[in-house]
């Protein structure tokens, strides 16, 4: 694993745990000339929206964290990775999705110890952010 990905696992992992969030899966897959390595952490955190996202959530909404995964591939040839942070909540306001909440997105980062910012659109759901 490169250094500069090494050190972001190292960030998160010391986030996570340090805020009370338990390890639960580690794998590290070799396929076609890419790495994947995949770290999920089980707790429990409630944030709460600022009602800046523009699918229409409201300001104050609570969103409770139970599940988060981090995927990175490590890409050989261009001595490069991708990553995807994949999180799963539950909510009071059923179907909301919360795209681009600024407060979150303040929250999800210092939760989990890197800044983190939310992926394209289509690839939000209605319990599940999904951020890089």
């Amino acid at each position: 694993m490169q250094q500069q990905l090494t050190q972001v696992f190292a960030n998160v992992q010391a986030a996570m745990l340090a805020n009370g969030w338990a390890l639960t899966r580690t794998e590290d897959n070799a396929e076609d000339g890419y790495m994947s390595y995949v770290r999920e952490y089980s707790g429990a955190a409630t944030l709460h929206t600022d009602g800046t996202g523009i699918w229409g959530a409201a300001a104050g909404m609570e969103v409770h964290v139970g599940c988060i995964t981090f995927v990175a591939d490590e890409y050989d040839e261009e001595d490069d990775y991708s990553w995807h942070v994949g999180v799963v909540h539950t909510h009071n306001e059923a179907g909301y999705m919360l795209y681009t909440d600024n407060a979150l997105q303040q929250q999800m980062s210092a939760l989990c110890g890197v800044e983190l910012r939310f992926t394209e659109q289509g690839m939000q759901d209605a319990y599940y952010m999904s951020m890089e």
